[in-house]
């Protein structure tokens, strides 16, 4: 199949015109689509490529008369063959199935408009939050029998993912000639769509524990299973997921320090180990004295625990924290555990990602460097960490004086 890249004029000035064959049709005449609108013949190049590479592959499944359903599942399999992360599937399933397929699934692709994808983010910022809160009760719709216009609009960041779905499965019908534009590129949809927010949020004291509430935690929780779980969380700022995937193997007692290169994550109930979003999120973290020592003791305790297992009923997985049989800790019940054992010492609830919290305020309330809390935290940007725990760094307007005037002042000093 072949392609072209022409030049055309306008009243601004030169673009860049694409022109691809499609699949011949059934009665075995040619056929052809065309994309306008490219500012330089790079990128006109560049889309001709992909189209053609597309094709190529044999990867043309959305065709004039599928429903846009169907063509998301299409889109659906080929990511789950390019074995995408769990974590993404779920995600991009949840958005399709969830927000997508009740508006529009039943429309054909090739009947789909501009104004449909517009309709279809006006109606998700308005009340897309179908299991949300009713913004009158303050109870879930299906208590109450209310109406889904009052329910609360589905956030920002979920819009924009639905956008990203939505938009990659139209590209396809691009490519295979079912539209000759992607609707959701149109302005009119990206007009529909919020403005874009940053994924941090700024975290305040009400999300995490005192120091006073910190200790009161682990001495209640003392009896605890999990109690070095808890407070290896309190102490690191690990994730969730990476407490419940964490191997002895990754963990230096010798060293003092710990590697994190795995997470377990909760895809529809499964636990499903993955590595990190990013380069920063595998890292070594230190680990203080005490902690080294509560390790230790825990290591030992363990073995002695396998070593009276009743044959069979203990699986040695490596995983530092486990279930009575060897097993690695499922993350969702690493959640409601932490919750049972916060109402059992008569603490708020801030939920086990409030260890973490916990963690990055101490260290940089003790003067630790953003850029090393960023880095034991497993942020990318130390921007991130600034962003969303700048409460914990104390404003001192004449402690900045004084440490310029401390400069100065020992330089006119010694110069006299």
């Amino acid at each position: 199949m072949n392609g072209s890249v022409e030049q055309y004029r306008t009243a601004s000035g030169a673009l860049w015109r694409v022109r691809w064959d499609l699949p011949e049709g059934s009665s075995g005449q040619r056929r052809q689509r065309s994309k306008r609108g490219f500012r330089t013949k790079r990128e006109a190049s560049a889309f001709l490529r992909n189209v053609l590479a597309e094709q190529d592959r044999g990867r043309v499944s959305v065709r004039s008369g599928q429903s846009l359903r169907d063509a998301c599942a299409a889109w659906l399999d080929l990511k789950r063959a390019q074995d995408k992360r769990a974590t993404s599937l779920d995600n991009w399933t949840t958005a399709l199935e969830t927000h997508v397929y009740p508006h529009l699934g039943s429309v054909k692709v090739s009947d789909l408009r501009p104004e449909h994808v517009e309709r279809l983010y006006l109606d998700l910022r308005r009340h897309g939050k179908r299991a949300g809160k009713c913004r009158t009760a303050g109870v879930t719709c299906a208590e109450h029998g209310c109406r889904p216009e009052n329910h609360l609009g589905l956030a920002p960041k979920s819009v924009q993912h639905v956008h990203g779905a939505l938009r990659a499965v139209l590209a396809r019908a691009v490519a295979s000639g079912a539209l000759t534009v992607n609707p959701a590129d149109d302005p009119r949809a990206r007009e529909a769509l919020p403005k874009r927010t940053k994924d941090t949020r700024r975290v305040s004291e009400g999300d995490y524990w005192t120091d006073a509430q910190a200790r009161a935690f682990l001495a209640s929780a003392a009896e605890d299973p999990l109690r070095v779980l808890w407070s290896l969380a309190l102490a690191t700022g690990l994730r969730r997921g990476e407490l419940a995937g964490l191997l002895w193997r990754d963990v230096d007692l010798d060293g003092a320090s710990l590697k994190v290169r795995r997470s377990t994550t909760a895809v529809r109930g499964a636990a499903i180990s993955t590595t990190g979003k990013t380069d920063a999120a595998a890292r070594s973290v230190p680990l203080g004295p005490s902690t080294v020592a509560m390790l230790r003791t825990h290591r030992r305790e363990q073995r002695a625990a396998a070593l009276a297992a009743e044959p069979g009923t203990w699986t040695d997985t490596g995983h530092v924290f486990t279930e009575p049989d060897g097993q690695p800790v499922h993350p969702d019940r690493l959640t409601k555990r932490f919750s049972a054992a916060s109402e059992r010492a008569g603490l708020p609830r801030v939920g086990l990602h409030g260890c973490r919290h916990f963690a990055a305020t101490q260290m940089l309330r003790r003067g630790v460097p953003v850029s090393t809390v960023a880095r034991v935290l497993g942020h990318e940007d130390p921007a991130i960490t600034w962003s969303t725990y700048s409460h914990a760094v104390p404003d001192d307007d004449s402690l900045a004086a004084a440490a310029t005037e401390s400069a100065l002042y020992v330089v006119a000093e010694s110069a006299v």
